[in-house]
């Protein structure tokens, strides 16, 4: 790239919009005032680690990624301005250079320089086809990880510094039981599977930086102190839950602690049905060990944590509104998810038939319908399942050690949530946090498009046909109409409330 050209031509190189390129190079004068940089003319990379004091060593990596594009090996504007395209653009918007950089996405690329590939520095001469043979160590995995989570920092701090807890619960999901390097197009493929958002992040990342203020990430608040998350975790579901983009707040609405509180399923009940907004269930499972015993699957047991107890999270993100039983609560956007000792999510199976995703059952509940008293004659509450019964999750509202999790059901994908071992739930910990948006009026979106869902799930409800007396029939049908009935007023109540 050349130094010397004008803005007027880099407007016609690069992809950027004007005011992009404007605030680019606002920024580039910035950097390149550091010493021993030369104002308006290269950045020194003592200029460069101002813009990443979140993100040092990534920041390092970069500036040394950005200066081998250059034909005079400095980071003139020219090569600064178009190089901020491959970060900030997506595939498609991307025209400048004439090597495979562009074919690339760009989660691809930041792995490729936070590894410091030497094929990554090859500019004309870097082939795609080098992927095929590249491998990437645990420890390479992880500091990337950490390097993308430091990426949601809020301003002068580091979410990720000495601790790496968050990127190793990714990374010992992405590469299970392998002790040896894993192939890093298997890697790649895994990562975009696991927090699909990755590319959105690295996007709104630099154009934060560099182009356009307004895309600066901001993780939402936790509004309360937590005994099971950190904004680390917090981190990894805004990669990988798309409603975390549109959060302002985690507000806590309920929270049991064993040997403190009383676990009282009709006030858990309340809370989740006083909320228009998704919401975010965690549980806190745990072991407790006699002094010899070890836990044959453990590979790296945490330190900090009592010596003969070992401690599993995991949880429910309902992305509707809670209803009573027999009403199933929850939409496609609705997920299970372990963090401990493993972050992963089980969303909706393909070919699963079901789509009952969650039940909540306590006896504050309408009078049930006679052929469904049998079917929902225990209060709790069901995550996944076959709508009634079956539950991937059952939380037992009479009594929480009666509590099971299996690996398989009709609704989720299927996977150990926990270790293989774990059926029996001793659950010493729950929260339950209410997502609030950014507007009301994505509040109000939101309540519209899942009570629609809701609707039309309700008249998808099947009525049996075959083997069912003319009484029970009318029953069915009566009781799916009054229900529907029910939903439909709950809307206009609700579309009033949003309007005062």
């Amino acid at each position: 790239m050349g130094c010397n050209s004008s803005r007027k031509n880099l407007q016609e190189k690069s992809s950027l919009n004007s005011k992009e390129l404007e605030k680019c190079n606002e920024k580039f004068k910035k950097l390149s005032s550091v010493a021993p940089g030369k104002a308006e003319q290269y950045i020194a990379i003592e200029g460069f680690r101002t813009a990443f004091s979140e993100n040092a060593q990534l920041g390092d990596k970069i500036y040394k990624f950005i200066k081998s594009q250059s034909e005079t090996n400095i980071v003139n504007r020219e090569t600064f301005v178009l190089s901020m395209e491959l970060f900030t653009k997506q595939k498609s918007e991307i025209y400048v250079y004439t090597n495979n950089y562009k074919h690339l996405e760009q989660y691809q690329l930041l792995l490729l320089i936070s590894i410091q590939h030497p094929e990554i520095y090859k500019k004309e001469e870097f082939k795609l086809q080098m992927l095929t043979k590249v491998e990437i160590t645990f420890l390479q995995a992880g500091i990337f990880i950490k390097e993308i989570i430091n990426m949601l920092s809020p301003k002068g701090n580091r979410l990720s510094e000495d601790d790496d807890v968050a990127a190793k619960l990714l990374i010992n999901n992405i590469f299970g039981d392998k002790t040896s390097n894993m192939d890093l197009q298997q890697f790649c493929n895994q990562i975009k599977m696991e927090v699909p958002l990755i590319n959105t992040v690295i996007r709104r990342y630099f154009a934060g930086k560099f182009t356009d203020s307004s895309h600066k990430i901001k993780l939402p608040e936790l509004t309360d102190n937590s005994l099971i998350i950190n904004y680390q975790i917090l981190g990894l579901f805004y990669l990988s839950t798309p409603w975390f983009y549109q959060t302002k707040k985690l507000n806590l609405l309920f929270a049991y602690q064993e040997g403190q509180d009383q676990f009282d399923l009709n006030l858990l009940s309340n809370q989740l049905l006083s909320q228009n907004c998704p919401t975010l269930i965690l549980f806190r499972h745990v072991e407790r060990l006699n002094k010899y015993e070890k836990l044959p699957y453990q590979h790296s047991p945490d330190e900090n944590l009592d010596a003969f107890e070992q401690h599993y999270l995991f949880g429910y993100f309902n992305s509707s509104r809670w209803r009573l039983a027999p009403d199933i609560t929850g939409d496609k956007n609705s997920s299970i998810f372990s963090i401990v000792p493993k972050y992963q999510q089980f969303i909706t199976g393909k070919g699963k038939g079901q789509s009952k995703y969650a039940l909540l059952n306590s006896d504050q509940g309408r009078p049930l319908p006679q052929s469904l008293q049998k079917k929902l004659n225990k209060f709790g509450l069901g995550i996944g399942g076959s709508g009634y019964e079956q539950h991937r999750i059952w939380i037992d509202g009479s009594n929480l050690k009666d509590s099971y999790i299996t690996d398989d059901d009709k609704t989720f994908a299927t996977g150990h949530i926990l270790a293989p071992h774990i059926t029996k739930l001793n659950i010493d910990r729950i929260e339950v946090w209410s997502v609030e948006f950014i507007s009301s009026q994505q509040d109000l979106s939101h309540f519209r498009q899942t009570q629609m869902n809701h609707i039309n799930q309700l008249l998808e409800d099947e009525i049996p046909k075959q083997n069912v007396d003319p009484g029970s029939l009318i029953n069915s049908i009566k009781n799916r109409n009054s229900r529907i009935q029910s939903a439909i007023h709950t809307q206009q109540v609700e579309e009033e409330k949003f309007a005062q």
